[in-house]
């Protein structure tokens, strides 16, 4: 695992409906209070309407997961749990995925870290 110290951030948001416009503008605002409440600044903002956590075709998410490491962020930031996954399976391997290239998923709804550790328990940690 790289270690990433840095200021930046990504946001991260996701709508099922694609003209749920108030569901995605407070997703938008819970993340950008966490990231001033981290201090970061927010470099990339990767959201996508219309589009199931299942999906495989997430390019806003492929795009994230893509460019993370050329960035050097410290964190993904997300409203919620589901806005990235669907099940605990699909959760981990995201945020692996993402803690692979040194940064660190934080969910803004409950204002927690989300981390998984050897056992495949999630572990939320106030960072």
């Amino acid at each position: 695992m790289k270690i990433t110290i840095t200021n930046y951030a990504y946001l991260y948001a996701r709508t099922d409906d694609f003209f749920d416009e108030k569901g995605m503008t407070e997703q938008l605002r819970a993340c950008r209070r966490m990231a001033a409440e981290l201090g970061v600044r927010l470099i990339g903002r990767f959201q996508e309407c219309g589009v199931a956590n299942t999906a495989d075709d997430r390019t806003e998410l492929k795009i994230l997961l893509d460019t993370i490491e050329a960035d050097n962020i410290a964190y993904v930031i997300c409203a919620d749990t589901s806005t990235l996954a669907a099940t605990d399976d699909q959760l981990r391997d995201i945020t692996r995925q993402i803690e692979a290239h040194g940064a660190s998923v934080v969910i803004a709804k409950g204002n927690r870290i989300l981390h998984f550790d050897n056992d495949h328990d999630a572990v939320a940690a106030r960072g």
